[in-house]
């Protein structure tokens, strides 16, 4: 079997390109459940994660803390692999007054559509 260097190139080149946007998909989960974990810290340890097509995480009376919303963001291709990584947090919700170190961490959710303290909607553009 003979390959030209062109083909090679190519093959190479595709492969490093898929593996250097699985690598960045990688790093935007790690970083948004590092956010997680310190927006839990900051509103007293209680921060649940739940999937936005389940629908509310809770049904009625009072909750403490705070709440993400997250949505699959994997391409068609690979829906059939079971990978956290391209779980996204789209919403967040916060039983707590707002501060500058939580709204600082708000950077770190790149699909992040809405926030709410205390039931005040803030729309995500206004960050």
């Amino acid at each position: 079997m003979r390959t030209s260097i062109r083909t090679l190139f190519f093959t190479v080149a595709a492969f490093a390109i898929g593996l250097g946007w699985y690598t960045r998909q990688v790093r935007i989960h790690t970083t948004e459940k590092v956010a997680l974990e310190r927006l839990a810290d900051l509103c007293g340890g209680s921060f649940s994660v739940a999937r936005f097509e389940d629908g509310a995480a809770y049904s009625c009376g009072t909750w403490m803390g705070g709440l993400a919303y997250t949505r699959d963001t994997r391409p068609w291709p690979l829906s059939s692999l079971n990978q956290r990584s391209f779980r996204r947090v789209i919403e967040l919700e916060f039983q707590h007054v707002s501060n500058l170190e939580i709204v600082t961490l708000l950077s770190a959710f790149p699909n992040l559509e809405s926030v709410s303290f205390n039931n005040a909607l803030v729309k995500s553009d206004s960050r």
